[in-house]
């Protein structure tokens, strides 16, 4: 059975990876230029954004795994009373 909860933990897994290494990739930009002078405000704050929506998505992740875990438990005490 495909189990929505855990395909949303994966997604929200995979979405938080993908703004981890554009966030780092954006740091290694600044790193390189030794300063944040370079850097447009919109560019530090899309920063700050990415560094957010990675926070925000790896602290979903857990609680979609805890859901997908509750779910299967729910679904596994269902099928033993319906004797499956």
């Amino acid at each position: 059975m495909d189990d929505p909860s855990l395909n949303a933990a994966f997604c929200y897994e995979s979405q938080g990876e993908c703004f981890r290494i554009q966030r780092d990739l954006f740091l290694e930009k600044i790193d390189q230029a030794g300063d944040r002078e370079g850097f447009t405000e919109t560019d530090l704050r899309y920063f700050a954004l990415l560094d957010e929506c990675a926070d925000l998505l790896g602290r979903l992740h857990p609680a979609f795994m805890t859901l997908s875990a509750l779910t299967q438990l729910a679904s596994d005490e269902a099928d033993d009373a319906n004797g499956v």
